[in-house]
């Protein structure tokens, strides 16, 4: 019940992530992610030929991961 959990759909995270790079928010749209505890990522297939969101959603998961958090992908 503590826990932070975002279900969200890669089309969203895509769409998310233009519009802070839109509104100068990258660091904003950084930090909510990294507040995740569970983070639920489906259609992961969508972020396919998106580099740029690729590399931030990596960067993500590699923070995530380190930190203990957990990443379920479908």
């Amino acid at each position: 019940p503590n826990k932070i959990v975002l279900y969200i759909t890669a089309e969203q995270f895509t769409t998310q992530f233009i519009e802070s790079l839109k509104n100068n928010e990258a660091q904003q749209f950084n930090q909510f992610y990294l507040q995740i505890d569970v983070l639920i990522m489906d259609d992961i297939q969508f972020l396919s030929g998106k580099e740029k969101t690729q590399a931030t959603f990596f960067h993500l998961f590699n923070r995530l991961h380190q930190s203990g958090k957990q990443i379920i992908m479908t």
